[in-house]
């Protein structure tokens, strides 16, 4: 696949493409950052500095992605284990040990009852259960394909705690990296804004830098567009500032990309190290529950 694009690439640039335009034929590959940096390192007749700062930033993107989803490994399949373990319990062993006060003519505790009774659900209407689990999936993700769906449920994203900041913080450490490796290679700062906010994987927050670029357009100053837009990292805002302020602004949003990298790897940590106690106590919780209706 790759060796079939690199080469669809040489064949346009030798019909007498630009470069960029070469890319342009296979958006997948090359999105629309990637092009307009070619674009610019071409006409500046700095190509290959321009390329190795891409270089650079898809390493280190895929970098924090890699990070991302190291962390999130172990509290997942913890938590999958602990489902399993009580469902297997629920499934095997707890019919077993209560089987034989089911015809028991004393009245059972409403703890011993209800174990028997989801015991006995999970036994005849397991399989249905994890069918209905698994349609619902399918449904969200069909209803999340509808525009409006979507922007409900990245509305509500936002609104979360700890994941609302999370996701705040990702973007905003997207929006920064980019808009700075943009700037920093000549790319104008209305079409720079217009990719950068395009990186950007929530909607809301998209129709924030889309308000950032009007704005900017209309002659008010970057900073100023960002901190009426209410959806940008305070710190952000004060560096993008001080960048236009004494003419840096590529190096303070630079700064500013690998303060939100950081701030992302603390709430990342934070979220995560919640749901390990949290899955712990679920399943201990679970266990106990299960052994006091059986002793009751």
């Amino acid at each position: 696949n790759i060796k079939r694009i690199v080469l669809g690439v040489r064949t346009k640039v030798l019909e007498g493409f630009s470069l960029a335009q070469a890319l342009g034929e296979n958006p997948i590959a090359f999105n629309d950052m990637y092009r307009a940096l070619v674009r610019a390192g071409k006409s500046s007749g700095y190509l290959g500095p321009v390329l190795e700062r891409l270089a650079d930033y898809t390493q280190s993107s895929q970098q924090i992605q890699a990070r991302i989803k190291m962390a999130m490994i172990y509290p997942i399949v913890l938590l999958f284990v602990s489902l399993g373990v009580i469902t297997a319990l629920m499934a095997f062993v707890v019919p077993k040990l209560v089987g034989i006060f089911e015809h028991s003519r004393h009245e059972l505790p409403a703890l011993t009852k209800l174990l028997i009774a989801s015991s006995n659900f999970i036994v005849n209407y397991g399989v249905f259960l994890v069918l209905a689990v698994i349609g619902i999936v399918f449904g969200v993700r069909k209803l999340l394909k509808v525009e409006a769906n979507l922007r409900v449920w990245h509305r509500l994203q936002l609104k979360l705690p700890i994941i609302g900041e999370l996701v705040r913080q990702i973007n905003a450490a997207r929006f920064a990296a980019t808009l700075s490796l943009l700037s920093s290679s000549g790319v104008p700062l209305l079409q720079a804004l217009s990719i950068a906010g395009q990186v950007m994987s929530n909607r809301i927050l998209q129709d924030s830098c889309e308000q950032v670029v009007n704005a900017v357009r209309e002659g008010s100053s970057l900073a100023r567009a960002m901190e009426n837009a209410g959806t940008f990292p305070p710190l952000l805002v004060r560096l993008v500032s001080s960048g236009e302020a004494n003419g840096t602004l590529a190096q303070q949003l630079e700064n500013a990309a690998k303060d939100q990298e950081r701030e992302l790897e603390m709430v990342l940590g934070m979220a995560m190290g919640l749901l390990e106690p949290i899955t712990i106590v679920f399943m201990g919780a679970s266990v106990c529950l299960i052994v006091m209706a059986i002793l009751q």
